[in-house]
């Protein structure tokens, strides 16, 4: 429950942040002026962000527990369209991992299962759609206008198979990231996810109730993105 609460003070976070500012997208997005100069004409170019419109993005990501890096990693994919000061954020991930690293389960979820814990590994699946806001806070550390960084929360569904069992359920997916734009329409930057989610069995013939485990874990990811 605890987890929860925190997950959804984020979401409220995130979709409430612009209200609390005093500046509108204009003043935000004319901060991030990308200038580029042609080596063959010596003519300087301009390009704002407040122009743009549809981002891809790939990112590939490890455990946050960077003692054990390498027992949780996976690949994600996201498709955002800039409404405003926001990006409606469509995304897909899949992950693999070793189960203790994404929470204590019980294991009365899987009574029926012959499973290690500490050795066996599970694939998750996940699809969401969220929002995301850009802003020029990383500006104050960082004294170069192609520096920014987004906060974003994400309705997830995902799926995955634990032994013999499947199992599915909807949670939500908190991130933060820092990036810096390199062109006009490419960027690369370095993010931090916080994931919760709430699995519950597939019901089988003859079931009537459906065990169920919760599991949160923390990725970091390095993600480049194309501007279109």
């Amino acid at each position: 429950m605890k987890n929860v609460i925190v997950l959804l003070f984020l979401l409220v976070i995130t979709f409430s942040m612009a209200k609390g500012q005093e500046v509108n997208e204009e003043v935000l997005d004319s901060e991030l002026v990308l200038k580029s100069i042609n080596d063959q004409t010596g003519l300087t170019f301009e390009h704002s962000t407040s122009d743009d419109n549809w981002v891809l993005s790939g990112a590939y990501n490890i455990n946050g527990d960077l003692f054990n890096a390498v027992e949780l990693s996976g690949f994600e994919a996201s498709l955002a369209k800039k409404m405003n000061r926001y990006y409606l954020d469509f995304y897909a991930g899949q992950l693999t991992t070793k189960i203790e690293e994404i929470g204590s389960i019980n294991e009365s979820a899987f009574s029926d299962q012959t499973i290690d814990f500490e050795n066996d590994t599970v694939s998750i699946t996940q699809f969401g759609v969220g929002l995301k806001l850009r802003s020029t806070l990383i500006q104050d550390f960082i004294n170069s206008p192609s520096y920014f960084d987004t906060i974003s929360s994400h309705l997830v569904y995902a799926t995955t198979s634990v032994g013999d069992a499947s199992f599915s359920g909807y949670g939500l997916k908190a991130s933060y990231g820092i990036y810096k734009r390199m062109t006009q329409s490419f960027q690369m930057g370095l993010k931090a996810d916080y994931h919760l989610n709430v699995f519950k069995r597939d019901l089988e013939e003859g079931q009537t109730i459906s065990d169920s485990f919760v599991a949160t874990w923390v990725t970091l990811g390095i993600e480049a993105s194309i501007y279109f």
